[in-house]
């Protein structure tokens, strides 16, 4: 068997991709669709280090990435007051 170096060809493997925004609004979310795993696998590491705990699409639906249980999370932020419930606290 020849190896890819005597063969003059290199693997596609760890190579570093070239950054540039997708145009088409269908082919970006296909690609982040695809690629959606890996940048949780990441997100999640990440969310270790600095406590992140939602991930945004560009369609602006919500992904949960290393986040604690949501009572927990949803407790972060008031609960904005209903009409009529001003004398009212919120649980």
């Amino acid at each position: 068997m020849v190896s890819p170096r005597q063969t003059g060809k290199t693997s596609q493997g760890r190579r570093r991709r070239e950054l540039v925004l997708i145009e088409d609004p269908k082919s970006r979310m296909v690609t982040f669709s695809e690629c959606k795993s890996g940048f949780f696998k990441k997100a999640s590491e990440l969310s270790l280090l600095c406590g992140a705990a939602v991930v945004f699409s560009a369609t602006g639906k919500p992904s949960a990435v290393g986040a604690p249980p949501s009572k927990r999370f949803i407790g972060r932020r008031p609960l904005p007051a209903a009409a009529g419930d001003d004398d009212e606290p919120r649980p």
